[in-house]
């Protein structure tokens, strides 16, 4: 924190760079010296300081602040509804979709204006799988499954206490022990159910978006 006299002989804009070992951020500050010859055009420039969105991306039902700082303007508009505006001020926006919004900035003599897009990630959609039960095996077979979809990304539960281990791409993931391996959901993959007798409901919940996805009954 510090600060400095300045007597600039005519309009100045001072640059601020701030920076450490990972990230380096400026800022700007324009110092508007009147005289003679521009006095009389009452401030007529147009200084845009800043018009940005924090953060610039988000997730679908998710806000960020838009923000701007606007000086020698009589009029500041900004589009997609939030309309006239002060000449600097900030606004919590929630679009459904990627949406770039337009500053226009003006008076009697110009107008300038500025754009600032802020990206919307759909909405991360659960996967689709699709399990067949096998009674003579106590298992839950896997018989179509979305790409890219990991066990460790399902949850697993049963309406009963039992032992339950997940066999994948050749790997198990060893007698009893309930637990989700990093490998691929593939089409063969199955889970075989031990320790228990009767009906066995399994649960399958996709955890990124805490959906429920499947259920499947095995009789064992």
């Amino acid at each position: 924190v510090g600060y400095r006299m300045i007597e600039p002989m005519q309009t100045t804009t001072y640059l601020l760079t701030a920076s450490n070992a990972t990230v380096t951020k400026t800022a700007t500050v324009t110092v508007i010296v009147e005289n003679e010859s521009n006095a009389s055009q009452d401030n007529e420039e147009i200084i845009i300081f800043s018009f940005e969105v924090t953060p610039s991306v988000i997730d679908q039902g998710e806000s960020a602040n838009l923000s701007w700082v606007v000086i020698g303007a009589t009029s500041v508009h900004i589009n997609n509804g939030i309309g006239e505006v002060l000449l600097s001020g900030k606004q919590l926006v929630t679009p459904s979709e990627t949406t770039t919004y337009t500053l226009n900035a003006s008076n009697s003599s110009m107008s300038k204006q500025i754009n600032v897009t802020l990206y919307v990630q759909p909405e991360q959609q659960p996967p689709y799988i699709i399990c067949a039960s096998d009674a003579d095996t106590n298992r839950i077979i896997v018989t179509y499954t979305d790409a890219d979809v990991t066990w460790s990304d399902i949850a697993i539960t049963t309406n009963v206490i039992c032992d339950w281990e997940i066999y994948y791409n050749g790997g198990t993931t060893g007698a009893g022990i309930q637990v989700t391996p990093m490998e691929e959901i593939s089409i063969g993959d199955y889970i075989e159910i031990s320790g228990t007798e009767g009906v066995v409901i399994l649960k399958f919940r996709y955890i990124p978006t805490e959906t429920e996805i499947g259920v499947w009954t095995v009789l064992v």
